[in-house]
């Protein structure tokens, strides 16, 4: 904020040296506007950057709220977060998505994460052949709410897993914070 009132200044006190200049007040309505763009523009590159530097550096960062999240465990083991959804990317498990609710008194936000950045935790079997959309595949990969575990022998059934393990993680934390 403090950057940009004094950006602000600047662009004040030029186009005011413009219009002393010039006489031409249309000629510094135009300076103005066009340092006010260009002003806008380096503003949304310092948060890009900002923004891109956090993600590097933490897991998670809430888009409401501004919370992060250091590590993925960390993540999990948050009593404030609920995984209520999975969306299978069928292409390419890796970038289907975990949806978690946000559920901190300030915020009440719905997070998403891919849900490659969760495979870490699985160390079972990961089947080779794809079942979704035969006869054989129960359908749960299909409805987003769904979070059962899977008992085919389904490529897509390792996700279920994995929602068990980050279940499982979080209701351990959950009873240990409520003794």
């Amino acid at each position: 904020m403090i950057n940009k009132c004094r950006a602000m200044k600047k662009i004040k006190s030029l186009i005011m040296r413009i219009r002393l200049t010039t006489g031409s007040s249309w000629f510094a309505g135009q300076a103005s506007e066009q340092l006010n763009q260009m002003l806008e523009r380096r503003l949304r590159r310092d948060e890009d950057k900002r923004i891109r530097w956090i993600m590097d550096h933490f897991f998670k960062l809430c888009p409401c709220c501004n919370k992060l999240w250091a590590s993925q465990i960390q993540f999990i083991s948050d009593v404030n977060l609920e995984i209520i959804g999975y969306k299978a990317d069928f292409e390419k498990l890796e970038y289907g998505m975990f949806f978690f609710n946000h559920k901190a008194s300030e915020c009440n936000s719905t997070l998403t994460i891919n849900a490659g950045q969760f495979f870490n935790l699985y160390e079972g079997p990961v089947y080779k052949e794809r079942l979704a959309g035969t006869k054989q595949c129960s359908g749960l990969c299909i409805n987003k709410d769904n979070l059962d575990q899977c008992n085919n022998q389904c490529e897509c059934a390792f996700v279920r897993e994995v929602i068990n393990i980050i279940k499982k993680q979080h209701e351990k934390k959950f009873w240990v914070f409520l003794r």
